[in-house]
């Protein structure tokens, strides 16, 4: 949890600070709206980002113990509340991408603290004493770390590729950028039942 925390923070202070090359090389010669619109975004996105990683090794701590169902509630909070809360913001508030933003940060610090909560009341088969370690221990982190280093590169393949055919689409006007965002929430939904 401490050394996942530790990259996700450095990570997004990087691209916080490289936000204005990242999005010139995603969004090339898009309109200006939405370089503001995906600056907006990406913002509140790198701000949520450690709190995403918290949820995600909590929620995959308590699904590894044996427990599915109590990693749902966390998974339920984070989706649950972040529809609601964008919901209420552009409709209710009319707050726009601003609002979008903000009801994800609000969603995921709320996760990420719903994760440590049910990650330190445990359960039957897992009980932690301390939720940030005194120090972190190469001996345990060794394996945990190689065995990862596949995944990361395959959702890396992954992304890089769709990124690429993101900046593909980006040549055609702000009605491809969309219409290729919503295939690729659809074509995620797809997948839910692969990789579950």
């Amino acid at each position: 949890l401490l050394l996942c925390t530790i990259v996700a923070t450095a990570l997004s202070v990087l691209s916080l600070l490289l936000r204005t090359p990242i999005l010139a090389l995603i969004l090339a010669d898009s309109e200006p709206l939405v370089y503001t619109y995906s600056n907006i975004y990406f913002t509140f996105c790198m701000l949520s980002y450690p709190f995403m990683a918290i949820y995600s090794v909590t929620a995959s701590a308590l699904r590894g113990s044996g427990f599915p169902r109590i990693s749902l509630v966390a998974t339920l909070i984070n989706n649950g509340l972040y529809a609601l809360f964008a919901f209420i913001a552009v409709v209710g508030l009319q707050a726009g991408i601003l609002g979008i933003g903000i009801s994800m940060l609000a969603a995921r610090v709320l996760a990420a603290a719903t994760g440590m909560y049910l990650l330190k009341r445990g359960n039957a088969n897992m009980r932690i004493n301390r939720l940030i370690p005194h120090r972190l221990s190469g001996k345990m982190l060794r394996p945990v770390i190689l065995m990862s280093i596949p995944l990361c590169l395959e959702n890396l393949l992954f992304s890089g590729g769709k990124m690429i055919t993101q900046t593909y689409s980006v040549g055609f006007g702000t009605n491809a950028i969309a219409v290729n965002g919503i295939s690729n929430n659809m074509f995620s939904l797809l997948m839910v039942p692969g990789t579950t």
